[in-house]
């Protein structure tokens, strides 16, 4: 997850990244849950 700075725990198995405005949501296998965009 290169350029990807990771922001916060979400539960026990899911980590929250950031880059920008992009959020994701990844689990413990790295499998992308979720991926939005943060507005202003």
């Amino acid at each position: 997850m290169r350029g990807w700075e990771h922001i916060d725990n979400f539960g026990e198995s899911l980590r929250i990244y950031g880059k920008g405005n992009l959020r994701r949501l990844v689990d413990d296998n790295g499998n992308i849950i979720v991926e939005y965009r943060m507005e202003n």
